[in-house]
């Protein structure tokens, strides 16, 4: 990395590096969905994501809807949509 270290998440171990190219493979899975859903005619697209996820999801346009909370034995959920063009 041009002479630096590389930063590593302290619960992970993970580089900082592998951390990036994870969330922009996660993001081209979810556009590559929705438009997937977009082609079959769907307006709408839902997700039910885990509380500490939500970030990912409205930095890509989702909505949280805070009043559907799912909650399980490890973790909560919440659902969130996203309107399609």
């Amino acid at each position: 990395m041009n002479g630096m270290e590389k930063i590593y998440h302290s619960r992970t171990n993970i580089s900082t590096d592998v951390l990036l190219l994870m969330a922009k493979v996660s993001m081209l899975v979810v556009q590559e969905a929705e438009k997937w859903a977009n082609e079959l005619g769907f307006t709408t697209a839902v997700v039910e994501s885990r509380d500490n996820k939500i970030r990912f999801y409205e930095t890509m346009g989702y909505v949280a809807d805070y009043s559907q909370k799912i909650v399980g034995e490890t973790f909560t959920c919440y659902r969130m949509e996203k309107q399609l063009k």
